[in-house]
């Protein structure tokens, strides 16, 4: 069975590696920086405006 719980369980857990793996690859590249907020670096963050204007 593809979706069985053992399977799902192996792939999250190749999920949790490969992500460890990529971010201990780029850990020199990342920094927090409290000068950015959702709204200024993400598109979702800007919803409050209207994609369309209806006239």
């Amino acid at each position: 069975m593809i979706n069985s719980p053992v399977n799902v369980a192996e792939r999250l857990l190749e999920i949790n590696n490969l992500d460890r793996e990529l971010f201990n690859y780029f850990q020199d590249k990342l920094l927090d920086s409290e000068q950015l907020s959702r709204t200024l670096v993400s598109f979702q963050g800007n919803k409050n405006q209207p994609i369309i204007s209806l006239v």
